[in-house]
C-alpha cells in the first residue's frame, strides 16, 4: 500500500499547478518514513536529501545537491547535464545553472540545502546583504519566474533549516512546503519499524506501540530513536517521565522558545475554592468522554478565558484542565521580534506546532499584553500587530479546529482586549479571590501542597473569621500557610511539625497584604462584569461571595448591574485620583 507524505502531495499538487521551485522548512532534519513509497514495506526510515534523491530518481530525473560547504554533488541519474559548470562562488555556480534548467530533456532537479545560507533573510534590510547575497537572490527569483523553466519537468528545491529564506523567494515563484512533526499513525509505524529491524528497546510491563506512540506527540523520529537507544543502554523501559522531558527539549528546539510545554502533575482534585470553575469544567470532560459524540461538534468552545485579580489561581486551574482532558499544554510566549517579517513568522511557526501536536490545549497568559490591542489606523510597527492579531483571530476561529484545539487565555485586565479577541472567547469564568466560606478547604489543601500537615485540633473556622484574612489571596493565603510553618518549626525544633492552631493564627495576625485592595475590588469587580453566564458566578455553585463583590450582590444572590457600574466608577475615580496624586 502507497503511503505518500503529505508534503509531497502538496509538492505534486504545486507542480500540476505550474510552480517548480518548492521551499521546504520545518521538520526538515527528521527521519522520514519510507515505508510503503516505494513499494517496499519494510523500507528504512531516510534523511530528507535521501528521500528526494529515491522519489526523484524513481521518476528519472537527474539529481543533484548543491551547499556551500560541498559545493555541486551529483545524487542520482545521468550526471551529463551539470557537466562543464565554472567553478567559482555560489553565484557563479547557480547563474551557471539557469541554462542547464530551461533544458527538458532529461528531467533534472536541484536541491539547494541550507538555503538560508544562500539566500539569508536580511529582515527588509538588503543593505545589510552582501554583493554575493543580492546576486544569489536575483537568480533563484529569476528562476521562479522563468517560463522556460515552467515549460519543463525541472524542479528547483530549497531546503532551509532555519526558517530564514529572504522574503523575496517567499513571496513569489516558490511554494513553501512545511514538513510537518510526525502524527500519530507514522510515529507508530516507526516504533513498530524500530522494535522489529533495529536495535530495538525495552517495553515496559502493559507497555505497546500504540501507547508510546500516544505519549509521544510533539517528538521528532530522531527523538524517539535517541530515547530508544538511552533506554537499551540503561536496560530500562522507556517511561512517561522520559517522554515528557524529551518533548518538551524538542518542542522547545522547534519552536525557539516560543511555546512551552508543561507535563501537569495535578489535577482536579488539587483545586480548592472554585466549584463553579471546576463544575464546568467537570462538564466539559464528561461531554469529551461521550460516546458518538460528532467529530465537529459546534456547540463545543473553542477558547475559554478566565479572568480575576493576580493571585487567585487562573494558572494553577489551566495547568489542571490540560491533566483532567489529558491534553499537552502549550504556552505561548512572546513571539515578536523587531525586524520586518520575523514577529509573521515566529507565529506561522508555532500554529504549524499547535496544529501538528492537536488535540492539545494552548495557554496565553497575560493575553491583554500577549495580543496587543489594534490601534485605529496602522499601528507604529508597520501593521505587525494588526497582522499577527488577524491571523490569530484566523486561527482560533477555523472549524477544522474545533474540538482539537482548545484555547485558554488568563488575565486580570479583560477590559484592555481587544473587542475582536474578545469575542473570540465566548466563556469567560470569573476566578476571584476566595470567600470567608472558601477558605478552611484552601488551607488544608495548601498544606498537603506544602507537604505539611495541620493538627487535628486546628479550629478552621475561626482562623477564616480573623479580620486579617477578610481580603487574602489564594496567593497570599499560602504565604500565611507557609509562614505558620516557619512557626511550626521553630516552635517544637522538628523540620516539617504539624501546624498547630496558635502558628496559624499568628502568621494570620502577623500576615500584611501587599496589594493595593481598591485595584483588587476593581479587578474583581471587572471580572463579574465580564463574566459570560449567570451560572459561572462562584455563588451559584455553592462557593461564597467574595468580601470585594459583596455591595454589588443583592440578598437574592443575584448580581446587581447597577450597583456594579456605579461601584467600577466610583474605583475609577478613586484610582484616578491616586495616580494623579503620584504623578506629583
Amino acid at each position: 500500500m502507497s503511503r505518500t507524505p503529505r508534503w509531497i502531495r502538496r509538492i505534486e499538487e504545486g507542480f500540476a499547478g505550474g510552480y517548480r521551485g518548492f521551499l521546504l522548512t520545518f521538520n526538515t532534519t527528521d527521519w522520514l518514513l519510507t515505508d510503503g513509497l516505494f513499494g517496499d514495506a519494510s523500507s528504512p526510515p531516510a534523511t530528507l536529501i535521501a528521500l528526494l534523491r529515491e522519489w526523484l530518481g524513481r521518476q528519472g530525473y537527474s539529481v543533484v545537491r548543491y551547499t556551500l560547504a560541498d559545493g555541486l554533488q551529483v545524487l542520482t541519474g545521468d550526471p551529463a547535464p551539470w557537466n562543464g559548470l565554472p567553478a567559482g562562488g555560489p553565484e557563479v555556480v547557480l547563474a551557471a545553472c539557469t541554462a542547464r534548467l530551461q533544458e527538458g530533456n532529461p528531467p533534472r532537479a536541484l536541491i539547494l540545502d541550507y538555503a538560508d545560507h544562500l539566500v539569508p533573510d536580511p529582515a527588509g534590510m538588503n543593505a545589510l546583504l552582501t554583493r554575493e547575497h543580492l546576486q544569489i537572490a536575483e537568480i533563484l527569483h529569476g528562476w521562479g519566474q522563468d517560463s522556460r523553466i515552467r515549460r519543463t519537468r525541472n524542479r528547483i528545491f530549497l531546503i532551509s533549516h532555519e526558517n530564514q529564506v529572504h522574503d523575496l523567494l517567499r513571496r513569489s515563484g516558490y511554494l513553501p512546503v512545511l514538513i510537518p512533526l510526525p502524527d500519530l499513525e507514522e510515529r507508530t509505524r516507526f516504533i513498530r519499524w524500530y522494535l522489529e529491524k533495529g536495535p530495538g528497546f525495552p517495553l515496559g510491563r502493559g507497555q505497546n506501540p500504540e501507547q508510546i506512540a500516544r505519549w509521544a506527540g510533539g517528538l521528532r523520529l530522531r527523538d524517539l530513536e535517541t530515547l530508544f537507544r538511552q533506554a537499551r543502554a540503561r536496560e530500562e523501559p522507556v517511561d512517561l517521565p522520559a517522554i515528557a522531558a524529551a518533548k518538551r527539549e524538542s518542542i522547545r528546539n522547534l519552536a525557539r522558545d516560543l511555546l512551552e510545554v508543561f507535563e501537569p502533575e495535578h489535577g482536579f482534585e488539587a483545586v480548592a475554592g472554585l466549584p463553579h470553575a471546576l463544575r464546568y469544567f467537570k462538564e466539559l470532560k464528561a461531554r469529551l468522554q461521550q460516546p458518538n459524540r460528532p467529530p465537529e461538534d459546534r456547540s463545543f468552545p473553542q477558547a475559554i478565558l478566565l479572568v480575576g485579580p493576580p493571585g487567585t489561581g487562573k494558572s494553577f486551574l489551566v495547568l489542571a484542565v490540560a491533566r483532567e482532558f489529558g491534553l499537552p499544554c502549550l504556552a505561548m510566549r512572546n513571539i515578536r521580534e523587531r525586524w520586518v517579517g520575523a514577529s509573521e513568522r515566529n507565529l506561522e511557526r508555532v500554529l504549524q506546532i499547535i496544529e501538528d501536536l492537536s488535540p492539545c490545549l494552548v495557554w496565553i497568559d497575560e493575553l491583554d499584553q500577549a495580543l496587543g490591542f489594534r490601534t485605529t489606523g496602522e499601528s507604529a510597527d508597520a501593521g505587525t500587530s494588526e497582522r499577527l492579531l488577524a491571523r490569530i483571530w484566523e486561527f482560533m476561529g477555523a472549524m477544522r479546529h474545533r474540538l482539537k484545539v482548545l484555547w485558554i487565555g488568563t488575565t486580570n485586565r479583560p477590559d484592555l482586549l481587544d473587542p475582536a479577541t474578545l469575542d473570540r472567547f465566548p466563556v469567560v469564568i470569573p476566578i476571584l479571590p476566595p470567600s470567608r466560606e472558601d477558605l478552611p478547604a484552601l488551607f488544608q489543601m495548601l498544606a498537603r501542597q506544602l507537604g505539611r500537615t495541620l493538627e487535628s485540633t486546628v479550629d478552621l473556622e475561626a482562623i477564616a473569621a480573623l479580620p486579617e484574612l477578610r481580603e487574602v489571596t489564594v496567593r497570599g493565603l499560602q504565604e500565611v500557610v507557609a509562614w505558620a510553618a516557619h512557626r511550626a518549626d521553630l516552635r517544637t525544633g522538628i523540620p516539617g511539625a504539624p501546624i498547630a492552631q496558635a502558628d496559624l493564627e499568628e502568621a494570620a495576625r502577623d500576615y500584611k497584604p501587599n496589594f493595593h485592595p481598591l485595584q483588587y475590588e476593581y479587578l474583581t469587580l471587572l471580572a463579574l462584569r465580564m463574566t459570560s453566564f449567570h451560572s459561572l458566578l462562584p455563588w451559584k455553585a455553592g462557593g461564597g461571595i467574595p468580601e470585594a463583590a459583596r455591595r454589588v450582590v443583592t440578598p437574592e444572590g443575584c448580581l446587581d448591574p447597577e450597583a456594579l457600574a456605579r461601584r467600577l466608577r466610583e474605583l475609577e475615580e478613586q484610582l484616578g485620583a491616586e495616580r494623579w496624586r503620584r504623578a506629583f
